[in-house]
């Protein structure tokens, strides 16, 4: 008894702090529900993602002066034109490949967008935010790059990390991430409505109420905090648009269907180009020097192909001669974007896309006054039009390219009608022509279509064995199919184990094999379990996830999974000579149940 007192004499009593931090945790989830905690973050990411994208705006806005050169200015300009492309793609590969180390890191939005579609952010770290913050080399030295998708990635980024920190579901983490990718893409266009629209339509690719609007409130946040640092300013400066006709309005249809085979042809050459770029220059210093050399030199010749080319769609805004020199300047800054992306190098093609659309815009209005007319408003709404048309076919996004055009020429109306028309028609047309968008297509070619998995993060922290089906009955080889009628209708489930003498499971009947022999023959009754039984599916353990599940599907080709328990799946593996446990005879004692593909295909709706 003494030995007990002086151990709880020993023993220092209950912290305080520990009972308040408990209360502190308690009181904040009763007050703050998740959809309280997912609008409280929102105008804070926004803010954080303003502004990222506001100093990424302030550093491309830096203009370095020829006549700094001195007399050799134009000698020199010119070698520089050339070089440091070559230069700045090399710097941000070098030192990608210094801190990423020997295992590849996950960058760019494509990557962003499967993360946020299973609700996996595991392969998202600061290298990712580092890989989309170096393309200001790309893109300042003069590479042919857009900023607006490594921002958008840096606003997502952000959100990830701020709701992470707030242990909000994989499901809000989607929406939080959302909100950074609109307010960075509201702070570059001081365009909130087309931030919004991007973030739903090309980040989610959904819509729901509860994610409206946390993403308006950040968007909001994010376009407050470019006007604050820029004022009204506009990236753009377009004259002010003329009314289009209603007879002009076919020739509008047919700019966009001309925008969405050009979109169509750059995506088929960027799917191509990452397919043949040979992997030993793919994120190497000597690749990077390729694509920069690339840029360089094109743009020694054609100065709109070098960088972003905000300045070049300036000037084709006010263009008011026909010149063939446009064609090479859209088919230039094609294959140079092609290149650096292909190459690994940091950057977007957003804005390459909004130069080519301006191209074909002015190549349209020029090569045909009087079809759309000569006056510098003709002109500037043809371009837009083209603009709205090649975004709305490389990204398949047509809402957001009309509202970001709306918003930067100060929401005219006249936009409206001829750039909506041009950009469905060129999102039809390239929805058929190609296979997915330009964040989509590397994810789809790797295996990976976000529409199959759609609704997979409001899910993610569940496990499979939880939408699995339980087994009806065991029944024996030699039993007839009267017996799997009977025990289908006393029991609960979609499937029955078919097991041989030594107790071995041999097969599966589900409903389907039982469809299957009453059309097949006229005497169904005589037929034997192990008769109509399909093969033993592929088994998975209880604890593996959905995403892991789906892909396992995939894999083996089936429609159909065994759930077992965790411990029996380790103990066969450690029996099996390979460790491949799946091979092993399975008996029914260790089946939780079956997994299809048809209980897990509704996801998206169970949130």
């Amino acid at each position: 008894m003494a030995r007990i007192l002086r151990q709880q004499a020993a023993e220092p009593p209950p912290r305080r702090s520990g009972r308040a931090q408990a209360y502190l945790r308690a009181w904040v989830a009763e007050q703050f529900p998740p959809a309280r905690r997912v609008a409280a973050l929102a105008i804070p990411v926004g803010l954080i993602a303003g502004l990222i994208a506001s100093a990424y705006r302030r550093v491309l806005g830096f203009h370095f002066e020829r006549e700094a050169l001195g007399p050799l200015s134009s000698l020199l300009a010119g070698l520089l034109t050339v070089v440091a492309p070559v230069a700045g793609c090399v710097i941000a590969v070098a030192i990608l490949g210094n801190v990423e180390g020997r295992e590849r890191v996950r960058t760019g939005m494509n990557e962003v967008i499967r993360a946020l579609t299973t609700g996996h952010f595991s392969g998202l770290n600061w290298r990712t935010g580092l890989h989309a913050a170096l393309s200001l080399f790309t893109i300042k030295s003069g590479a042919s790059a857009g900023p607006e998708g490594p921002i958008a990635e840096l606003g997502a980024l952000t959100g990830i990390g701020l709701a992470r920190g707030a242990r909000l579901t994989s499901g809000d983490v989607n929406t939080i991430a959302a909100c950074g990718t609109a307010a960075g893409i509201a702070a570059v266009f001081n365009a909130p409505l087309g931030g919004i629209l991007f973030a739903i339509e090309i980040i989610l690719g959904s819509f729901t109420l509860a994610s409206a609007i946390p993403i308006v409130l950040a968007a909001v946040t994010g376009a407050a905090v470019s006007r604050a640092i820029f004022g009204q300013e506009s990236i753009f400066s377009p004259p002010a648009p003329d009314v289009v006709h209603i007879g002009q309005l076919p020739l509008f249809l047919l700019l966009g269907a001309g925008a969405g085979l050009v979109a169509s042809a750059f995506l088929h050459l960027v799917r191509l180009a990452r397919a043949r770029f040979p992997a030993r220059l793919r994120h190497s210093i000597a690749g990077a020097a390729l694509a920069g050399a690339a840029s360089g030199v094109a743009a020694l010749l054609l100065p709109q192909v070098g960088g972003e080319g905000y300045e070049a769609i300036n000037e084709f805004l006010r263009m008011a001669e026909f010149t063939p020199v446009l064609i090479a300047i859209v088919v230039a800054k094609g294959v140079c974007t092609t290149l650096v992306v292909a190459s690994g190098t940091p950057g977007g093609a957003f804005a390459p896309s909004l130069v080519m659309g301006a191209g074909l815009g002015a190549l349209a209005a020029t090569a045909f006054p009087g079809a759309f007319g000569s006056t510098a408003g003709d002109v500037s709404i043809t371009v837009l039009a083209g603009m709205g048309a090649m975004v709305a076919g490389v990204f398949h996004a047509p809402l957001t390219a009309l509202l970001i055009l709306f918003e930067i020429t100060g929401s005219d109306p006249a936009v409206i009608v001829p750039v909506l028309a041009s950009t469905g028609v060129a999102a039809m047309l390239a929805n058929q022509l190609t296979t997915g968008s330009f964040y989509e297509q590397s994810l789809i070619d790797s295996g990976f279509d976000r529409r199959r998995y759609a609704g997979l993060a409001h899910v993610t922290s569940r496990r499979a064995a939880d939408f699995a089906d339980t087994v009806v009955d065991i029944l024996a080889e030699d039993d007839t199919l009267s017996e799997v009628f009977k025990a289908f209708a006393e029991g609960e489930g979609d499937a029955i184990l078919v097991i041989d003498d030594d107790g071995a499971i041999t097969g599966l009947v589900t409903l389907a094999e039982i469809r299957q022999s009453l059309a097949l023959t006229d005497s169904p009754t005589l037929l034997l379990a192990k008769e109509i039984a399909r093969p033993v599916p592929p088994a998975t353990t209880a604890a593996i996830s959905v995403f892991d599940a789906l892909r396992l599907m995939e894999h083996e080709e089936t429609d159909l999974l065994l759930v077992v328990r965790t411990a029996a799946a380790a103990k066969l593996r450690g029996l099996s000579e390979d460790g491949d446990w799946r091979h092993a005879p399975l008996t029914p004692d260790i089946v939780l149940g079956t997994l299809s593909a048809k209980a897990l295909a509704g996801l998206s709706t169970k949130r």
